[in-house]
């Protein structure tokens, strides 16, 4: 098979839905949640050497929490996404943010709620730390750039599929473990398993290197005082499925999961991400009914 580029090639709009489903044991704290967010995504202008587009968050919601600390996240959670709620960007064909064109307006949104929440951060440590550490995402372009570059959206559209050929090797990746507490070198492969008319299905499969007494003292040494991490032999992996329709560039559907297993009682994350666009769900839907029909006939 030739080698792939997958690039945006001409404007279009499409609304997406992720559904994220956590599962994340702490040694003695345990958190299973759902959360659905939906986006309105519209690809306004395309360049040779950058996209024009625009994001609008649709809605961001908890479906299913066992513990309240999770009720507590979502809730600041969406306190801060609405600084976030309408972006309009720049982009190279890899998915890599170049501007934030509404850059003012997103600055205005956190003024606004900074004033809001200091009003009731007096006697309160949590939400003055969290000023602070927003106050330095907001007042630096190219943090604001990176969060909103780490974001769901984005983490999940692009992936290091878009821009690259495939089939794609990289062994020097650099990203979080999942646990969020280290930073490792990962190699990641990509190949397109299957074209059928200008509709792609591609593979994305993640694996780490790293040496255990290192990583485990710098990834797991807040947890060194209820369990011997020096016996532990972490499991870390991520595999991503993906449906691409490669005439423009619009992300059919994606499946990404994660998974961490340090301990498989005491210490462990495993995330799941299912990405469909509108198109997607029509298309199943289509299908469904199709295979009821063939079922009664």
């Amino acid at each position: 098979m030739n080698p792939l580029l997958i690039k945006i090639t001409r404007p279009f709009s499409e609304q997406y839905t992720l559904d994220i489903h956590s599962d994340l044991m702490a040694v003695d704290a345990r958190m299973d949640s759902h959360t659905q967010i939906r986006w309105d995504f519209n690809v306004i202008k395309v360049e040779e050497n950058f996209v024009e587009v625009r994001l609008i968050l649709l809605d961001q919601v908890l479906l299913k929490a066992n513990n309240p600390l999770i009720k507590e996240i979502a809730r600041l959670t969406n306190t801060f996404s609405r600084m976030y709620n309408e972006l309009h960007l720049i982009l190279d064909h890899k998915g890599n943010i170049l501007e934030v064109i509404n850059m003012s307006s997103i600055l205005a949104k956190w003024n606004q709620t900074k004033m809001e929440l200091s009003k009731i951060a007096e006697g309160t440590p949590e939400i003055k730390d969290i000023i602070i550490l927003n106050d330095s995402i907001f007042l630096n372009k190219e943090n604001l750039k990176g969060y909103i570059q780490r974001s769901e959206f984005f983490m999940l559209y692009f992936n290091s599929i878009f821009g690259n050929k495939l089939p794609y090797d990289n062994a020097n990746t650099i990203m979080p473990n999942f646990l969020n507490t280290a930073n490792l070198n990962w190699q990641r492969k990509i190949i397109a398993a299957d074209i059928r008319k200008n509709i792609a299905a591609i593979e994305l499969k993640t694996t780490p290197f790293f040496t255990p007494k290192d990583f485990n003292e710098r990834a797991y040494s807040q947890f060194k005082n209820k369990m011997d991490i020096s016996k532990i032999i972490p499991s870390l992996k991520e595999t991503g499925n993906y449906t691409i329709d490669i005439d423009n560039g619009k992300v059919i559907e994606a499946v990404l999961k994660r998974e961490e297993v340090a301990h498989k009682d005491m210490l462990y994350t495993k995330l799941e991400y299912n990405f469909v666009s509108d198109s997607g769900l029509k298309i199943a839907d289509k299908n469904n009914v199709e295979k009821t029909a063939m079922a009664i006939a």
